[in-house]
């Protein structure tokens, strides 16, 4: 891993470290895009496995059983031990996984080297705008489509926080004093930090996907053996600030 994208990752894991509790309380609710999931889930089997990639504090799986979907196992992975204590239903078999997912993707492993199998439905919601380098991003994926039984489904989402003008503002501010503090400079001008309520040198790296990114990370899951079910907009004040791709592995 190169010094930039170490340092990077660092101030990100430390955030979360740092701030797991009051960052948990304000993640209580569902995504607003998870419901139109819903037809998608329907019509996985009734005893389907999950993986939850950088399930945070596992929100996904309480709206799972709040709509009456109860997976047979379901693998919950994360870097933050804090967040990873979080409850789950008690219906559900639950295995919480504690490993770096971007140490994972730089190393070249997989899912399966932190001892996750194949899944009727892999997950991954608010974490591929964490990842540093578009190498890391795309391994992110072949990751998640690797950890997808045939016929199953792939869901992620690509924050594009650039869309809300404040968060946008915000986050030209914070990034200028983050690559100070943290003795770096960003290349990509769609790379910044974002921080946390009024906590200093609370910053965490975040790539805004654009429209252009996110139609050509469809196309790439489809040369890599899924088909996109759904592709639509959702979360936010505005209700675009995610981009969900729904994906069938084939």
């Amino acid at each position: 891993m190169d010094d930039t994208t170490h340092t990077i990752c660092q101030a990100t894991n430390r955030f979360y470290a740092e701030h797991a509790a009051s960052f948990a309380s304000t993640r209580q609710q569902a995504w607003q895009g998870w419901e139109r999931l819903l037809p998608h889930l329907a019509a996985l089997p009734q005893s389907f496995t999950v993986l939850d990639a950088a399930c945070g504090n596992l929100r996904f799986e309480q709206f799972l059983t709040g709509h009456g979907l109860y997976p047979a196992a379901a693998y919950a992975v994360d870097a933050c031990p804090e967040l990873l204590a979080a409850p789950t239903p008690d219906a559900m078999q639950t295995e919480r996984v504690c490993a770096d997912l971007i140490e994972m993707l730089d190393a070249g492993h997989d899912f399966g080297s932190i001892g996750v199998p194949a899944c009727d439905l892999a997950v991954c919601f608010g974490f591929l705008h964490h990842l540093p380098r578009p190498d890391l991003r795309r391994r992110m994926v072949e990751a998640l489509l690797g950890a997808t039984k045939p016929g199953g489904l792939c869901i992620i989402s690509l924050w594009q926080f650039g869309k809300d003008e404040r968060l946008a503002k915000k986050a030209r501010h914070l990034t200028a004093a983050a690559e100070q503090a943290l003795s770096i400079v960003l290349d990509d001008d769609a790379d910044r930090f974002l921080g946390w309520q009024d906590a200093e040198e609370a910053f965490r790296f975040c790539h805004d996907f654009s429209d252009a990114e996110c139609a050509g990370a469809a196309r790439f899951t489809e040369e890599h053996g899924a088909r996109v079910l759904s592709s639509f907009c959702a979360d936010g004040k505005t209700g675009d600030l995610n981009r969900y791709l729904v994906l069938q592995v084939v």
